[in-house]
């Protein structure tokens, strides 16, 4: 598939469909490239705050619980509206018995 590689909305479109066929880190590179040129492009941030997110469970599954972490924390970075950051992020806080950051992270 060939595009320009400065494109914000091709890049975006592509991360999506990469996230979708669960390629999520290539998925996630190319939302990268697309906040790289344009930061403020929304729907870039939201979808690679979902990549981070479904990377992160998908870590936290497998019991890489510090990895899961950091994903969920890029993903708030990312795209701070994006709620189910925040809450798989409490979730993991709770669990670790971190029950007022959970409460903060769920609140956010």
């Amino acid at each position: 598939l060939d595009f320009d590689r400065d494109n914000v909305e091709a890049l975006t479109y592509l991360g999506l469909l990469r996230v979708r066929e669960k390629r999520t880190e290539e998925g996630i590179s190319l939302y990268r490239r697309a906040l790289e040129l344009d930061p403020e492009y929304s729907l870039a941030a939201e979808g690679m705050a979902t990549g981070l997110t479904d990377e992160g469970t998908r870590l936290k599954l497998l019991g890489q619980i510090d990895d899961a972490m950091l994903k969920y924390k890029e993903a708030v970075r990312v795209c701070p509206e994006y709620a189910p950051s925040h809450y798989n992020e409490g979730i993991v806080l709770a669990e670790q018995g971190l029950v007022q950051q959970a409460l903060e992270s769920y609140a956010r």
